[in-house]
């Protein structure tokens, strides 16, 4: 059996047995954590990025246009949180996502608003961010392309990588190609 899948069996071990893949398993455990969060307050000093998050390339004009817009109406969206306990004072937090947000509301001094969550999985952790980030503000190819390995990498099926970016499954695939990318064109092609 397969590290990435999970065998359920019922009682009486008949053909209603099934193994459930590891990636449902990680969907299930970021849609918990996700309906048991809890809305905080907090200064943008406390919060660092989740190493490895799908967003790289920040646009210092739309950061500024961003943080006017918030000093003005304030956060209307709250970014996704979770504690952290091995951060050196006063980082508590670890963003999943929101970080234009988090960069707005640092730049213009305002607090930061976020849903806390309890999520102890990295790879779940970056479901929720890759899947949060997605349909917004544009992407780089490569941080598309990167988000699909990961995801890739515990065997989620392209079909399902696809319905979770919002994105059509030919899209995916073109995307994920450019894994194949030698190092020397993947920085060609970095925009940083």
């Amino acid at each position: 059996m397969s590290s990435l899948a999970i065998d359920v069996r019922n009682s009486h071990g008949s053909e209603d047995d099934k193994v459930i893949p590891h990636w449902k398993l990680l969907l299930t455990k970021a849609r918990k954590a996700l309906a048991q969060g809890k809305e905080i307050e907090c200064s943008p000093g406390c919060v660092r990025p989740m190493p490895g998050q799908p967003r790289q390339h920040f646009d210092l004009d739309g950061l500024k246009r961003l943080a006017e817009s918030m000093l003005e109406v304030g956060q209307i969206y709250s970014g996704i949180v979770r504690r952290v306990y091995d951060g050196a004072p006063p980082v508590m937090y670890e963003l999943l996502d929101g970080e234009r947000r988090l960069r707005a509301a640092d730049m213009v001094k305002i607090v930061y608003r976020a849903r806390l969550i309890d999520c102890d999985d990295e790879t779940a952790r970056f479901i929720i961010a890759a899947v949060a980030n997605f349909n917004r503000a544009s992407h780089t190819p490569l941080e598309v392309s990167d988000s699909i390995e990961r995801m890739r990498s515990i065997n989620m099926p392209m079909e399902e990588i696809a319905s979770l970016l919002g994105i059509s499954l030919y899209w995916a695939y073109e995307m994920h190609g450019l894994q194949k990318l030698s190092p020397k064109v993947r920085a060609m092609m970095d925009p940083g």
